[in-house]
């Protein structure tokens, strides 16, 4: 029994948080205290704490858990349908963190009119931020009896389509009110010490550790502007066109949110100096639109090399044909240019 016990001991794991009215070598006394204890009982100190693992869910389909409540209830008639949108972990980006906080809270009030007010698809409708462990996304939930869960779903990516449209349609002066609201429910003080402790567990029991996280989010907050959050939510559908890599697809959407709308400017001068350029962004979005309906309408994937080497020709030969079209024009002037100077003399 005693070697069954500290088998058991030397896979013990202890998380202990002392806070409150004492000090820094009160809580290490105590600390080693309650260690040594346990390392008498056989338990060790372990190399590495692993974070918790969160199922990834798969890049570019729906993953479905159905429940049906009438099978032990057939008078039930209510339903309940909760749309789970992972963003990916926290903490590692704070600026994509902001914008989530910012499209949660935005979009609470947009699906209770959308969905509630509307549609009165529930007499429950929320839209918040969703977290597991160290991962955070958009959850959206509705509770009635109007609709089964499958219509329902439906009616929640639609009203997603159109959040998408208000957020671009968005007057500066609402989204900085926005900011404002977001910053001011991350600065508001706790009326209970226990407040802030559960807030510092939850960093411990995340394997996290960002005890200053309400700076550094106001931070983040602060530097937002209304495109950052627009263009993130616009690449998602772009990237997963190209592929459904969680490598690629991750990390682009991460370039997205760090602020590659800034190159908006270097784009307009590109479109000026390469006269087919812009026709030959037209051509791909259309390619890209008509490779996503192949994709989810008749089951075809198209390649990644075979896309990127279609977006790649169409790009270069918009660009050299522009090269071409502009010398000739400026050769066309040269010979012109003395006739015109002479009738005018």
């Amino acid at each position: 029994m005693a070697a069954a016990a500290r088998s058991g001991f030397a896979k013990t794991q202890i998380e202990l948080l002392v806070h409150g009215n004492t000090g820094l070598e009160e809580a290490k006394k105590l600390s080693e205290t309650v260690t040594s204890a346990f390392k008498g009982l056989g338990s060790e100190v372990l190399p590495e704490v692993l974070k918790r693992k969160v199922t990834m869910l798969p890049e570019g389909s729906s993953t479905i858990f159905e429940y049906d409540l009438a099978a032990e209830n057939p008078a039930q008639e209510n339903s309940c349908t909760e749309n789970v949108y992972q963003i990916g972990p926290v903490g590692e980006d704070s600026k994509r963190d902001a914008c989530l906080s910012l499209i949660c809270h935005i979009a609470g009030t947009s699906a209770y009119q959308r969905l509630r007010t509307e549609e009165q698809l529930g007499y429950i409708v929320q839209a918040f931020t969703w977290a597991e462990q160290h991962v955070a996304g958009l959850c959206v939930l509705v509770q009635g009896n109007r609709l089964p869960p499958h219509e329902v779903d439906t009616r929640i990516e639609e009203w997603l389509a159109s959040f998408g449209r208000e957020l671009e349609e968005m007057p500066a002066e609402e989204f900085a009110n926005n900011v404002r609201a977001v910053m001011s429910e991350r600065t508001q003080r706790y009326s209970r010490l226990s407040q802030e402790t559960t807030r510092h567990w939850g960093e411990i029991q995340t394997r996290r550790y960002r005890f200053d996280k309400i700076a550094r989010s106001i931070e983040a907050l602060e530097a937002v502007e209304l495109s950052d959050v627009v263009f993130a939510m616009d690449s998602v559908p772009a990237v997963l066109g190209l592929t459904s890599d969680a490598l690629i697809a991750y990390p682009a959407v991460m370039c997205a949110v760090l602020g590659l709308r800034a190159i908006y400017t270097l784009t307009v001068v590109l479109i000026n100096s390469f006269r087919f350029l812009q026709h030959a962004v037209a051509l791909l979005l259309a390619f890209i639109g008509a490779k996503i309906a192949l994709d989810v309408i008749c089951g075809i994937v198209l390649s990644t090399r075979l896309v990127l080497f279609v977006i790649l020709g169409t790009l270069g030969g918009a660009m050299l044909g522009s090269i071409g079209a502009n010398r000739l024009t400026k050769w066309r002037l040269q010979v012109v240019a003395p006739t015109w100077r002479k009738e005018s003399a």
